[in-house]
């Protein structure tokens, strides 16, 4: 009895991490995000206004309810989607925040990747400030020397 409870206390803790720190629509976990870089909006945000769950219910429902020869060009394309069952329309891995940042994830590697190039350019340009603070010092011994 005790282990009962015990898994379905895991089960619940579990189902609230998921819940959590994953958005429901696009599947980024909240580690992935916060590795992308963008403080506004943070995931929070991200999960509860850009992505709410309930705003696609709704705009599926409005769907629906519309006469689809009044549909425009954005519903008639959702609507022959959903036709096609087909869920390409839904946000994957992005959203409105990271294709403005011109990032794209497409998994964890990706971000380990992209971290990595941004670590690179950062290892680069500060090499190249060293270089000229480097020479500069070089020119002011030899002046002092002179």
């Amino acid at each position: 009895m005790l282990d009962t409870f015990a898994e379905l206390r895991e089960e619940a803790g579990t189902r609230d991490d998921i819940l959590t720190n994953q958005c429901f629509v696009c599947g980024l976990t909240r580690a992935s995000y916060d590795d992308v870089g963008i403080l506004s909006p943070s995931f929070d945000q991200h999960k509860e206004e850009d992505h709410d769950l309930w705003n696609y219910v709704y705009f599926l429902s409005y769907l629906r309810s519309k006469d689809s020869t009044e549909y425009s060009g954005v519903e008639s394309y959702v609507d022959d989607m959903l036709n096609k069952q087909d869920l390409g329309w839904v946000p994957s891995r992005t959203s409105f925040a990271i294709q403005n940042s011109k990032v794209s994830i497409l998994d964890e590697d990706d971000i380990e990747g992209h971290i990595g190039e941004m670590i690179d350019e950062a290892v680069g340009s500060l090499t190249k400030s060293i270089g000229a603070i480097a020479s500069r010092l070089e020119n002011l011994e030899s002046k002092m020397d002179a």
